[in-house]
């Protein structure tokens, strides 16, 4: 503020219509100036969400024409990039899944959908939240639009609780056993073969066995 006049020019106040984003970080506040000398001030932009922000600028002194003295400022708050980390980042509908961010830009305005279904989210702190998988949800980005207006997303695998042959592309139910799992440790007793029964029902294991082919024989080596 410069003071162009033959008299003191004395300064009561700069303030600021929106001191969230747009602070007045050094103020000179009430003081004289005389004439042929300046004051500065500051203005810091904090931008508290995305896109064009703007403020009015009121400076309040004894000046004779000017008083009060406004003008406009603008700043254009851009969204930081982010990384989001998911714990799982697969299961059925109805999962809750930890969000973390490097941002720290979640709170009561932040909302999370799956695939583009809207869901249920809590959140824990400004980078912690927990979102709820919804019903209706399928594979696709679970996406964070944060208290800035920042969109921020990861795929997550949206697992069908429905049970599924075994190649899982039919959607049907089983209509016998299978093998679900096998482990071979390479010493000691530590083998085991596990069966599913995914048909709903009691299955007579009487006409059942299990053939072992040691080291790729052609031949069963064990019969169960």
């Amino acid at each position: 503020v410069s003071n162009e006049g033959t008299a003191n020019l004395n300064l009561t106040s700069i303030t600021s219509s929106n001191p969230s984003e747009f602070a007045i970080s050094l103020n000179p506040g009430a003081s004289t100036i005389t004439p042929g000398t300046e004051v500065d001030f500051e203005i810091t932009f904090s931008p508290t969400g995305v896109g064009v922000r703007t403020a009015i600028i009121t400076i309040i002194s004894n000046d004779a024409d000017e008083n009060p003295y406004t003008f406009n400022v603008q700043g254009n708050g851009d969204c930081a990039a982010g990384t989001l980390t998911f714990f799982p980042n697969n299961g059925p509908v109805g999962t809750v899944v930890n969000v973390t961010s490097s941002n720290y830009n979640f709170g009561g305005s932040t909302t999370a959908t799956v695939n583009g279904v809207p869901a249920s989210v809590n959140i824990i702190s400004n980078n912690e939240m927990e979102v709820t998988i919804p019903t209706g949800a399928a594979t696709g980005n679970l996406e964070i639009n944060d208290d800035l207006g920042c969109l921020s997303s990861d795929l997550f695998i949206v697992v069908d609780k429905l049970i599924s042959d075994c190649e899982g592309s039919s959607g049907s139910t089983p209509s016998d056993l299978f093998i679900s799992e096998v482990t071979d440790h390479g010493s000691g007793s530590h083998s085991y073969v596990e069966i599913f029964n995914g048909t709903g029902a009691a299955i007579n294991l009487t006409n059942y066995e299990i053939r072992l082919h040691n080291n790729g024989a052609t031949t069963p080596t064990h019969i169960i």
